[in-house]
C-alpha cells in the first residue's frame, strides 16, 4: 500500500507541476493578448487622428482662393532655390574629399605606428 500511495502522490505532484507550466503559458498567452489589444487600440486613436487631420486639410484647401494657394506654393518654391543655391556654395563634395584624404593619412599613420610596435615587441 506505501509504494502505490508514494506512486500516487508523486502523479499527484507531476500533475501540479503541470499545471503550474500550464498555468505561466496561459498568463503569458493573456498578457501578450492585453498587449495586443492595447496595440490595436492605439492604431484605431492613430488612425481616426489621421482622418480628422485629412478631413482638416480638405476643408483647408477649398477654403483656401486658389490664388492663395498658387502663392504659398511659389513662395515654397522660392525659398527651396534659395536653399539649394546655399547648399551648393558649400563645396560639399570637396569638403567631402579633403575629409577622405585626411582619414586616409591618419590610418596609414596608425598603421605604421602599429606595425612598427609590432615589430618591436617582435625583437624584445
Amino acid at each position: 500500500r506505501c509504494a502505490s500511495f508514494s506512486l500516487f502522490r508523486r502523479g499527484i505532484l507531476r500533475g501540479f507541476a503541470r499545471l503550474k507550466t500550464i498555468d505561466a503559458k496561459i498568463l503569458a498567452i493573456e498578457a501578450n493578448n492585453k498587449e495586443l489589444k492595447n496595440r490595436n487600440t492605439l492604431i484605431e486613436q492613430i488612425t481616426k487622428v489621421k482622418i480628422k487631420i485629412e478631413a482638416q486639410l480638405e476643408i483647408l484647401i477649398e477654403n483656401t482662393p486658389p490664388k492663395d494657394l498658387k502663392d504659398s506654393i511659389s513662395e515654397l518654391k522660392r525659398q527651396i532655390k534659395k536653399k539649394e543655391l546655399k547648399l551648393s556654395s558649400y563645396k560639399i563634395e570637396e569638403k567631402m574629399e579633403e575629409v577622405e584624404k585626411f582619414i586616409n593619412s591618419t590610418m596609414s599613420s596608425i598603421g605604421k605606428i602599429l606595425t612598427l610596435k609590432k615589430t618591436t615587441n617582435q625583437l624584445i
